[in-house]
């Protein structure tokens, strides 16, 4: 066809313009899949953690690691349990603890404090081997057991049954030690490969040195009933106002919490959607316009010869299409190579993804839509050029009269 053996005849430009195009929309799939792909993992992760409301001390963001604490916790979790809808509650205290690694070294971890009969009825700790607890009591110090993540267990060459040293300092050098015996090997599905601990709850305030009351991070409550939500929401936030100790989160507040993560990214790929697109216009129908005045002479000699000039629009705008097609299966081709190169640097060497986790996620639609922005960008950067040459007639463009 007459188009494609334009596109044969020029190959350089061709390569230019298929690169353009490919460049600008590559980078406009990667930022679209990587919101899609955070926003999609963020809510499967909330939802995995089996929770209805997630009670934090006063000002506390939820899904941080934070050393905050609130006030007589203990009896807060209590009172909550006799709230009407209520079926679960577990409380938990984090504290940050170190460890001797097999090298001499000290290194400080994540360890969770909980009650092991309440926990079990939420599925954010899941078990891989072993058991939670063979004590199921909160007996503090007698409670000598702990569970280890994969990870830790690895990094500190311990087996089940084996005995792991939570190590706190003290003046001069010195450390207090406090052993507990690997009763079995969990899984977190916020933080699946990060280094951290569980034992008992009493087991932690007691090594810590501080008072049961004050000391829980966090609670978290399952209903009978989501309708319930937001009403068990209020009464909690009405009850213990007057404390002004606790803020209660829904899972719709936590996943909005995260989304404003996301809304930043979304806004700044808006602004680079913008931006390359403009470019690639640009590039494309200045590259294109050259084109068209560089054939000024065979479209005169195609009309000469009785060619419509409906016809011959459409062989160049089927000939900037083709760019498009392309220039779109290339981007795919850069962006799926790019997606993958970035997911593995930052699993490597920044971040350990939770187990299901995905930084990118692309669909069917939205490939789609962007094919439908590659054949536009073509579409309106061929018609300027195009309806310009066509207004003059053939004897001007022959002559070269058409510029």
């Amino acid at each position: 066809m007459y188009f494609t053996g334009n596109i044969k005849r020029r190959p350089l430009r061709t390569f230019t313009i298929i690169l353009t195009v490919a460049l600008a929309i590559s980078i406009n799939i990667s930022l679209s899949s990587l919101s899609t792909g955070l926003s999609i993992s963020a809510r499967g992760m909330i939802e995995d953690i089996g929770m209805d409301l997630l009670v934090l001390p006063k000002g506390t963001s939820p899904l941080l690691a934070e050393m905050t604490t609130m006030d007589w916790g203990r009896r807060i979790a209590e009172g909550i349990e006799n709230v009407e809808h209520v079926i679960a509650v577990s409380p938990r205290y984090l504290n940050y603890l170190f460890v001797k690694t097999p090298g001499g070294n000290y290194t400080e971890i994540p360890v969770y404090g909980v009650i092991p009969e309440r926990e079990e009825n939420f599925t954010q700790f899941s078990l891989e081997r072993g058991v939670f607890f063979k004590n199921k009591g909160d007996a503090g110090l007698d409670a000598g057991e702990v569970l280890l993540s994969r990870t830790l267990m690895e990094k500190l060459e311990v087996n089940l049954g084996g005995v792991v040293s939570f190590s706190i300092p003290l003046f001069e050098g010195r450390w207090i030690n406090h052993t507990f015996t690997v009763s079995g090997v969990f899984t977190d599905v916020l933080h699946r490969d990060s280094k951290e601990a569980i034992i008992h709850l009493g087991a932690l305030q007691n090594i810590s040195g501080v008072q049961r009351e004050d000391t829980i991070s966090e609670i978290l409550v399952k209903l009978d009933s989501e309708g319930a939500r937001d009403d068990v929401k209020r009464y909690i936030e009405e009850e213990f106002e007057y404390r002004g100790t606790v803020t209660v989160y829904t899972m719709e507040d936590v996943y909005e919490d995260v989304y404003r993560f996301i809304e930043i990214i979304d806004n700044f790929s808006l602004i680079i959607y913008v931006l390359t697109t403009s470019i690639s216009l640009v590039i494309f129908s200045t590259i294109f316009l050259i084109n068209l005045l560089e054939r000024r002479e065979e479209i005169g000699v195609l009309n000469v010869l009785g060619i419509p000039r409906t016809q011959i629009s459409l062989y160049i705008l089927g000939e900037g299409m083709v760019y498009a097609i392309f220039g779109f299966l290339t981007a795919v081709m850069f962006s799926w190579v790019f997606m993958r190169l970035f997911s593995e640097v930052v699993q490597r060497y920044f971040w350990d993804l939770p187990h299901g986790f995905v930084l990118f996620s692309s669909s069917l639609p939205s490939l789609l839509t962007f094919l439908l922005l590659c054949l536009a960008i073509a579409f309106f950067s061929t018609l300027p050029g195009l309806v310009y040459l066509l207004k003059k007639s053939p004897v001007e463009l022959i002559r070269g009269e058409a510029v």
